[in-house]
């Protein structure tokens, strides 16, 4: 009998190390996510600090973007480049040709004969007035044609070169067909609306070229987080696509409500000039920030 008692005794007590010695698989699986979010949280620039989280979107100042309209009316004749080109100052974006530029052409240098006949005109009867052979009214008379000459030759002139025809050549008898469209800034081409053979006036907009050497981030801050931050705080974001994260610093901060979302805008500049290649202008970031204590 007493050996019975023994021999159950010890089936009960291996039965009971078994159990202890098995964890239920929710356990196991709890255990598993608190350590991949340590990990994670060790990982990021602000360890396990309490964070502030906003929306933002990468921006340019508005001296950074500039947009190309037609100086003249015209077909375009030829386009040189697509969105995503890169371009440098004065690059020819396209070309604009029209039968009236020929007109245009004639008439400088038909203003240009004019002023020299003027010219001569008014030094001739300067001489004779000066001898008293003409009257006074007479070369005021021929003052007022020469000069008359010279304003419509240099407006001519002038509204010629504004649309990028060279009168330099047009007055040595070498006509332009055509136009360039160039850019006033060195960027990407970032928006292209020409078309070959599209009919242009001076309204229509043609190319939008942009800047990307001063990148920055306009967040949205909700207004009740907004005696949260302060100029200078840092902020961390990872571009769309990127792997690498990156560093901000706020900049300035607004004080006018934006009544649909009831945030406030918040300029923030980035720790490096190095990111143009990784950011895009318009795309939207999830930033994140240290949140005092």
């Amino acid at each position: 009998m007493r050996n019975i008692l023994y021999y159950l005794a010890g089936i009960l007590l291996l039965a009971s190390c078994k159990k202890s010695s098995v964890q239920p698989e929710e356990t196991m699986e709890t255990e598993v996510a608190e350590t991949v979010n340590a990990n994670a949280a060790a990982s990021s620039p602000m360890g396990n600090q309490q964070k502030l989280e906003f929306f933002g979107y990468v921006d340019v100042p508005p001296s950074s973007a500039f947009e190309v309209y037609a100086k003249a009316p015209g077909y375009i004749s030829r386009i040189h480049v697509l969105e995503g080109t890169l371009v440098k100052k004065g690059a020819v974006l396209g070309q604009m040709e029209s039968p009236v530029y020929a007109v245009w052409q004639k008439e400088l240098m038909q203003a240009a004969a004019e002023w020299e006949l003027q010219k001569s005109r008014y030094e001739r009867l300067s001489g004779l007035h000066g001898k008293e052979a003409i009257s006074n009214a007479e070369i005021e008379a021929a003052l007022r044609d020469y000069k008359s000459a010279e304003a419509d030759f240099k407006g001519r002139k002038q509204e010629l070169e504004a649309m990028g025809f060279s009168t330099g050549s047009i007055l040595l008898g070498d006509f332009q067909q055509y136009i360039d469209i160039r850019t006033s800034i060195t960027g990407m081409v970032t928006e292209v609306h020409a078309a070959n053979g599209q009919l242009a006036s001076p309204s229509d907009h043609l190319f939008t070229i942009v800047d990307k050497s001063h990148l920055h981030i306009e967040l949205q801050v909700p207004v009740a987080d907004i005696g949260k931050i302060a100029i200078g705080d840092v902020f961390y974001f990872l571009p769309a696509g990127g792997t690498d994260t990156l560093k901000g610093e706020i900049h300035l901060i607004n004080d006018a409500i934006e009544s649909t979302t009831n945030t406030i805008r918040v300029h923030g500049h980035l720790e490096e000039e190095i990111h143009a290649e990784q950011l895009s202008v318009g795309e939207r970031v999830f930033v994140t920030m240290a949140q005092k204590q």
